[in-house]
């Protein structure tokens, strides 16, 4: 019809699992504001609720690397998403720097629960563009903020328990700026980055956790969705 036109909807975590794909095509009027698409989704997505959170996103590029480019000065060139393990000592090499005189690294690992919520793995999935894109603009906030040298990677695909899903380290003049921004890095990380993790348990069960809409973990935090909306 004359007036209308095609978008492509991403879908990611519980959302997708519920429309049981991770790309749908619309036909919408022109006029449609964003805000709108949710209500045009199948009833099967909508009826978990609009997720906590939700952003929009103009469609871009399919993302072709997933270790990111060296950043400005003093974001350390190790910044990515990998499906490979971590290796926190290849994050502290990349801050090294004679005129730091402290280093704090954090290491994130997935962690064994005991009783009825007994882990077996933990399963990260990421809006890769726009995750690497958060991920270079933290790691420039937190240089600039703390003037430290910092680098970032996160693990998708399945970790297993005692395993790193996300390594940060951070360099700086002295150590109050080093812990400062290493802190920084991981509480924005969080709270911003399009990245959704699923906690398999040992019964076989799973659950989805969105890792940028709550923010933080714990135990009062809702089942998580996630969704971006691709222009066609």
């Amino acid at each position: 019809m004359s007036g209308d036109i095609e978008i492509t909807v991403r879908l990611f975590a519980s959302l997708r699992d519920a429309a049981g794909s991770g790309r749908l095509r619309l036909r919408l009027p022109a006029a449609t504001p964003v805000g709108a698409v949710w209500s045009h989704l199948p009833e099967s997505v909508r009826v978990l609720g609009l997720p906590e959170g939700i952003r929009y996103a103009p469609g871009r590029p399919a993302a072709r690397r997933r270790r990111g480019r060296a950043g400005p000065a003093g974001v350390g060139r190790v910044i990515g998403l990998r499906d490979t393990p971590l290796d926190p000592a290849a994050l502290l090499g990349a801050v090294a720097d004679p005129d730091h005189g402290g280093t704090a690294l954090f290491v994130g690992t997935t962690r064994r629960e005991t009783g009825r919520h007994e882990v077996a793995e933990l399963r990260y999935e990421a809006y890769e563009e726009l995750a690497l894109a958060e991920l270079r603009a933290i790691a420039g906030e937190a240089s600039r903020a703390f003037a430290a040298t910092v680098a970032v990677e996160h693990r998708l695909g399945a970790v297993a328990v005692g395993e790193p899903s996300v390594v940060v380290a951070a360099s700086a003049g002295h150590r109050p700026a080093a812990f400062s921004a290493c802190r920084y890095v991981i509480d924005e990380l969080k709270a911003r980055a399009p990245i959704w993790k699923q906690t398999v348990h040992a019964d076989g069960t799973a659950t989805w956790v969105d890792g940028c809409a709550a923010g933080h973990d714990g135990p009062d935090q809702r089942e998580a969705t996630g969704s971006e909306t691709d222009g066609g």
